[in-house]
């Protein structure tokens, strides 16, 4: 097999992993190839002449693309804390809209809080179409509120 094409095939071995990096596990394979395939090419005969020049190589490789790559990641990784909801615990205090009617001592009741239906419970029975606020939760659902009307006292 002609040598440059073992390069070249690392070359693009290397950017179809870097494109494919939806599975996060394969840019950094993907970075090391290319740059393993672009010294290969350069001295290609040297890096197989001695079975240690190979070694040395993919250890300098995997070494400085790892000291580069992590940074990258932990900048592109920064945020705020996650928006997502794994309990009603985080939902108390958030509005909602009854879509099945809520029933003291029930949890037929459903709620809708952001793009989420939770199963509900409340003091009182609250119609379907109403809105509440969520003021705790139980497990995996949720214990709600009708929310006060604009100019009204808030309940208690």
């Amino acid at each position: 097999m002609n040598l440059v094409l073992l390069w070249v095939f690392f070359i693009v071995l290397g950017i179809a992993l870097i494109i494919f990096e939806a599975v996060p596990v394969l840019d950094i394979p993907g970075v090391a190839m290319l740059v393993v395939g672009c010294i290969g090419l350069g001295w290609g005969d040297w890096l197989l002449s001695e079975p240690w020049h190979a070694v040395l190589i993919a250890m300098v490789v995997a070494v400085l693309t790892t000291v580069i790559m992590v940074p990258v990641y932990r900048r592109l990784g920064r945020g705020g804390p996650s928006k997502v909801t794994t309990g009603g615990d985080s939902l108390v205090g958030q509005k909602g809209t009854v879509t099945h009617k809520v029933v003291p001592n029930s949890l037929s009741g459903k709620v809708r809080v952001g793009n989420r239906s939770w199963s509900a419970e409340a003091e009182e029975e609250i119609p379907a179409g109403t809105k509440v606020e969520v003021v705790g939760s139980e497990g995996v659902h949720v214990i709600v509120r009708l929310v006060p009307a604009r100019g009204s006292r808030e309940r208690k």
